[in-house]
């Protein structure tokens, strides 16, 4: 199950993997950031684990090995936008949210995994791994650059679609455009949370996991809930999954020929 809910996070590397074509799969941006990712958020779930039960703390009556487990399985989940956990994430928050321990940590991860989403065209909501990979792309550019001065001028290339491409400067404004739009609506929808009295970690996971569409809530988000909260929800995960251009050029677009109509 976990190997299907991380290939919800990846779209067109399957090609590659099933013709067998690992190094062009392997090269692509969006799989070495995916896999950078994945290594950085098991590497700090197992510190975590490590500390945490070291302590002699336990969580959910769970072994050092089945928190480490269930957790991770949690990560891949949260990536791929697929919400199957092991384990109520409620119940998981709900059993240290009281005490000053650092297993919030792993909520903020969480947070921060479902805010990226997946690969473009892929199950997953969110970002995109492609503009992220932009991102740090262009800082390792813009970094490297400054070193050697402006004497030598290296090529921006990244694997796309198994083909070495260039990066333009319009691609990359676009990728810093697209952040900060997509934070702003991610700013909103937390602070729609905290209006109604719910602490700011909670709102953070709770809107994250709207606009990657994973499903997860830590108890916000029900029947009862208030009614700006829900539409909150749902304009979060529309804008998650057809992402925001798409979608407001279509709203745009229909005004248009209802205006004309008229």
């Amino acid at each position: 199950i976990n190997a299907k809910q991380a290939a919800a996070a990846i779209h067109f590397v399957h090609m590659f993997f099933f013709k067998f074509k690992f190094k062009k799969a392997f090269n692509n941006l969006e799989l070495k950031t995916q896999i950078i990712e994945t290594i950085i958020v098991l590497g700090t779930l197992f510190i975590c684990t490590a500390i945490y039960y070291s302590q002699g703390e336990r969580i959910l009556d769970w072994t050092a090995e089945e928190t480490l487990a269930n957790t991770s399985y949690a990560f891949v989940s949260c990536m791929g936008g697929v919400g199957l956990s092991p384990f109520s994430m409620a119940e998981f928050y709900n059993s240290f949210a009281s005490g000053r321990s650092i297993l919030h940590f792993w909520i903020i991860i969480y947070t921060i995994v479902m805010f990226i989403g997946g690969q473009t065209n892929s199950a997953a909501g969110g970002l995109k791994q492609y503009r992220l990979g932009i991102l740090f792309k262009n800082f390792y550019w813009n970094t490297k650059q400054k070193v050697v001065g402006q004497k030598i001028i290296f090529p921006h290339t990244i694997v796309k679609n198994g083909e070495y491409v260039t990066v333009e400067d319009e691609e990359i404004k676009s990728a810093y455009e697209y952040f900060i739009l997509f934070t702003v609506i991610f700013i909103i929808g937390v602070l729609i949370y905290v209006s109604y009295g719910y602490d700011i970690e909670m709102s953070l996971f709770e809107y994250s996991s709207a606009l990657s569409n994973c499903g997860f809530s830590l108890g916000i988000t029900n029947s009862n809930s208030p009614g700006l909260i829900i539409w909150a929800d749902i304009l979060g995960m529309i804008l998650g999954r057809l992402e925001v251009y798409p979608f407001i050029l279509t709203f745009l677009k229909l005004f248009d020929v209802k205006k004309k109509n008229v």
